[in-house]
């Protein structure tokens, strides 16, 4: 209670008689004062206690500011009291520049954020986090809050990572150059090992000799693969990898795969087939050489862990066809099934990871380094795509991968180097080696000499030039590495060179082991006109010199022998797949019949109308009508059909009349043997 009085009236002796007075409940306003200093009392705790600094300042003068802060920068409090933070600023161009920067921010009531390199008591350098707000923005004088952080372990830690990662950087540079080193000291004389194995082969030797010499050929081929996974993955790791885009045929690269493995599926005894869906476009906008790769790899692993039964390769497309003359985007699936040992299910997750392998005891009967599978679930994501593998009901397994790829267009020729085109033989030419490997020397130059070119071998820069200007030549075959200057230093003088004395417009090929991104790009950036690696394939070889010098290819294909447009495999081909037949028509004798009658029907208009495109040179007409054909076959498995209809559709794409015209007989050859089945002796097909 407050109480309040005064006295009116008093005795004759001063005592007081009277009194005048007030008493107030004040127990509300007491009970506020109390709330108000404990809510004080908790806000200075916390402001006291908060692991930053703060402080409030009016006209850039600091206030208050707490305890942190003080202890932050190594002062008392009393030394924040009324000064500006000048002090706390490595200079005053520093302070005043901090200001320029905040408080117009401030003025329009925003708020300031930044991080500050200051400095303590001692003049020791803090990092700090700083951020402001006015209290007022309209009134100055009514002054700002700031919250300042040390951040200093923070900046710290992110120096260490920058320096972590620069280190990583430079370690993974340092790791792509030895990739490169080894890769041309492996490649190297891998080039003369393989190129003298292959011309052994191609020469007379008896039957023991003969099988010596594939044995080496086969060993060292084994190799290279061993080799080019680990440069692979490397390459993928340290994010330098990229897919090279081209046009391709969706059809004969499949097919080629098939063929790379048939022999060693005949010597196992295993039945290796290829199933596409008939409404496939085979013309692909894609990177026809890593989905090789990828093929490759689970086609090998498939005849590898098969001892018997048959390995499939089977194509779909994910989705609806687009129309045909649309350039869209097309998600085929990939499947290779085989009847092998099949993935433990411990292993399913794993399977896809470097180095893994199913059996991977030192008993194990499968050699292997592991680094397949993973640099192709690698591929494949590059590929927009996706790989799985399941175990099949009754035996083996099924990998599954799906890769997106652009529906086909004329873009032109592929990369140098990359796709073989269409053979053409080449007219003799003088050709100027530049190798410093002796074995390197001798092969090449005897390769090219067994293709009717006269060679010249250079060791060095310099007798590159000495040759040049003594004698002509039509092409140089440049090698990167070579003591004294390198090949790109070589081909930079020549382009430059106005003497007179050479021409600098001399078509020029590199040929390296080098084989990591970028390589290709900077020696066609030095000049040269083409790029092939070691180990040299004398086929890709030959195929860069046609694409660099197409002046010097004779048309007629003299010298290479006759052309096949049918496809030398179509004799060894039986007129229907039983075992697809079996698969896709099993228990649907009626849906078989129906489409066989249709097929007999509708065929003589087809050929009558294929005839005419020929007859009339309609290339759209001939590639549309042999695709039809195509599909047609393909969905009765009629193989050798199918493949005839894939080389017509080819060459009228390619606008090739000339072998259009040779594969239309086989193509008509191929249909009468099909007419000469009747449905009968077609439908025991599906019981044998």
């Amino acid at each position: 209670m407050l109480d309040r009085g005064k006295v009116i009236d008093w005795d004759e002796n001063g005592s007081p008689l009277k009194m005048f007075g007030t008493r107030i409940d004040i127990t509300e306003r007491k009970l506020l004062e109390i709330s108000r200093n404990e809510l004080l009392a908790q806000r200075q705790a916390i402001l006291e206690n908060v692991p930053v600094g703060i402080a409030y300042s009016i006209d850039r003068r600091i206030i208050w500011c707490n305890s942190r802060l003080a202890e932050q920068f190594g002062y008392g409090l009393e030394d924040f009291d009324g000064k500006t933070p000048e002090f706390m600023f490595l200079s005053k161009e520093d302070y005043e520049n901090f200001g320029s920067r905040a408080y117009p921010m401030l003025a329009k009531g925003e708020a300031f954020h930044t991080e500050q390199l200051l400095k303590r008591k001692d003049n020791s350098l803090i990092w700090c986090f700083m951020s402001g707000k006015a209290i007022d923005p309209d009134n100055s004088l009514r002054g700002s809050i700031w919250i300042i952080e040390d951040i200093s372990k923070r900046k710290s830690d992110e120096e260490q990572l920058i320096k972590a990662r620069e280190e990583a950087l430079s370690a993974n540079q340092a790791k792509s150059e030895f990739l490169a080193n080894m890769s041309h000291e492996i490649r190297t004389p891998m080039n003369s090992v393989m190129g003298f194995a292959d011309l052994l082969v191609k020469s007379q030797l008896d039957r023991k000799e003969l099988e010596f010499a594939c044995s080496i050929k086969q060993a060292s081929s084994n190799l290279m693969f061993i080799l080019n996974d680990i440069l692979d993955l490397s390459k993928i790791e340290a994010g330098k990898f990229e897919l090279e885009p081209m046009t391709f045929n969706l059809y004969d690269l499949c097919d080629q795969v098939i063929h790379t493995f048939g022999v060693l599926a005949d010597k196992k005894g295993i039945r290796l087939s290829l199933e596409m869906s008939p409404e496939l476009h085979v013309k692909l906008d894609g990177d026809p050489n890593r989905l090789r790769q990828i093929l490759n790899n689970l086609v090998g692993n498939a005849v590898k862990f098969t001892s018997s039964g048959s390995v499939e390769l089977v194509v779909t497309q994910y989705g609806t066809s687009p129309s045909l003359g649309e350039t869209n985007t097309v998600t085929l699936i990939f499947a290779v099934k085989d009847t092998g040992i099949g993935v433990p299910a411990a292993q399913r997750e794993r399977i896809f990871d470097p180095f893994t392998q199913v059996d991977a005891s030192s008993r194990r009967k499968y050699g292997g380094t592991g680094l397949g599978l993973n640099i192709c679930k690698k591929l494949v994501e590059l590929m927009g795509g996706e790989i799985w593998v399941r175990n099949n009901e009754g035996a083996g397994s099924t990998f599954y991968f799906t890769a997106c790829f652009e529906l086909g267009h004329d873009a032109g020729p592929p990369l140098i180097g990359k796709e073989k085109r269409q053979p053409r033989s080449l007219r003799p030419l003088r050709i100027l080696l530049a190798e410093d490997d002796v074995l390197s020397q001798r092969f090449t130059a005897e390769a090219l000499r067994s293709q009717g070119h006269s060679v010249e071998i250079a060791t060095n820069g310099k007798e590159v030039f000495n040759k040049l200007t003594t004698k002509p030549f039509d092409l140089i075959l440049m090698d990167i590495s070579m003591p004294d200057m390198d090949g790109t230093e070589v081909t930079k003088v020549i382009r430059r060179s106005t003497l007179n004395l050479f021409d600098p417009k001399i078509p020029i090929i590199a040929q390296t082991a080098h084989a990591l991104k970028g390589d290709r790009e900077k020696f066609l950036a030095a000049g040269m006109d083409g790029y092939i690696t070691k180990p040299l394939d004398i086929d890709d070889l030959s195929a860069v010199i046609r694409q660099v010098m197409p002046h010097f290819v004779l048309e007629d294909g003299a010298g290479e022998g006759e052309k096949n447009p049918a496809g030398a495999m179509d004799e060894r081909l039986p007129a229907f797949d039983n075992q697809a037949l079996k698969t896709r028509f099993s228990g649907k004798k009626d849906l078989l019949s129906k489409l066989f009658d249709m097929f007999v029907e509708d065929i003589p208009s087809r050929i009558s109308g294929l005839d005419a495109s020929i007859d009339n040179g309609d290339f759209k007409a001939l590639a549309h009508l042999a695709h039809t054909l195509k599909g047609s076959a393909a969905t009765l498995a009629a193989i050798a059909l199918t493949r005839c209809a894939a080389n017509l559709q080819k060459f009228a794409q390619e606008e090739d009349l000339e072998a259009a015209k040779l594969c239309f007989p086989k193509l008509k050859a191929e249909v009468e043997r099909l007419q000469a089945v009747s449905l009968e002796q077609l439908l025991a097909r599906l019981n044998e």
